[in-house]
């Protein structure tokens, strides 16, 4: 029985032998096939991903030690958007034919249409919002003036001072206050409940500083005065630019002005 026993563990493990053998010598040769077979690039095609590879390389690298200076200057003279440009504090929910923009540094956010982009801004306290026309171009074609349909900005009240004198001393003897000879209007209209906000509202215009009638909108919280800057497109433009909204349509918009924690 013993040597019985003994011959069967010596077939197993000459079995066991000769299948490891088998398998690694079927892997070694798949190997060697594979190392045969496998396609390899010219060396012309490899030459030319090289090229492309350091031509990227580079163009990113400029990209990166771009002058900060030069970076806003392109921003704050773009003429023409097709999507909304990164604000640093500056959050944008696309939600349809909304979007919500909501200014996490200033504490505010406000819905508008889709179709209306965040342009020409660097800084989350002052942001200027345009209707693009079918060229995407922001503004009306040739209009040297280049206002935004809506600017909110964000100034402070460092005197503490109550909102309608505030006005008065930051905006209207200022705005006033312009070279001889230039025409300057600046009239108060008076508060203006605009959804769950009450604004002081205001028309100016300045030749040559303000060159469309504009009405500025102001309200007051936590030593900040908010100020929201809505253009009154004449009807000489209106031709060039029928889709730009009206100032009552403006106002829709502004009534979405709300206050966040």
């Amino acid at each position: 029985m013993k040597n019985g026993e003994s011959k069967k563990r010596i077939v197993f493990l000459a079995s066991l032998i000769i299948l490891v053998l088998v398998f690694s010598i079927f892997s070694f040769a798949i190997y060697r096939s594979y190392k045969k077979t496998r396609k390899v690039l010219p060396k012309e095609k490899v030459e030319e991903i090289k090229r492309e590879h350091q031509r990227l390389t580079e163009e990113i690298s400029k990209l990166n030690k771009k002058n900060p200076e030069e970076k806003i200057s392109e921003i704050l003279t773009q003429t023409e958007a097709t999507d909304d440009i990164p604000v640093k504090g500056v959050e944008i929910i696309k939600m349809g034919e909304k979007k919500i923009i909501r200014n996490l540094e200033q504490k505010y956010e406000i819905e508008i249409p889709s179709n209306m982009i965040l342009a020409r801004s660097v800084i989350s306290d002052e942001l200027h919002f345009f209707l693009p026309d079918k060229d995407n171009y922001l503004s009306c074609p040739g209009y040297v003036g280049f206002p935004s349909d809506l600017t909110i900005k964000v100034e402070e009240n460092k005197e503490k001072l109550p909102l309608k004198e505030w006005i008065t001393k930051n905006k209207k003897e200022i705005y006033l206050d312009v070279t001889e000879g230039t025409e300057a209007f600046f009239k108060e209209i008076g508060p203006r409940k605009l959804g769950e906000n009450e604004w002081y509202k205001t028309e100016v215009y300045i030749e040559k500083l303000i060159q469309v009638p504009t009405y500025e909108y102001f309200l007051e919280k936590d030593n900040k005065i908010y100020i929201a800057s809505i253009t009154e497109w004449e009807d000489i433009f209106k031709t060039d630019c029928p889709h730009k909204l009206s100032p009552e349509e403006m106002e829709k918009i502004l009534s979405s002005f709300k206050f966040i924690p």
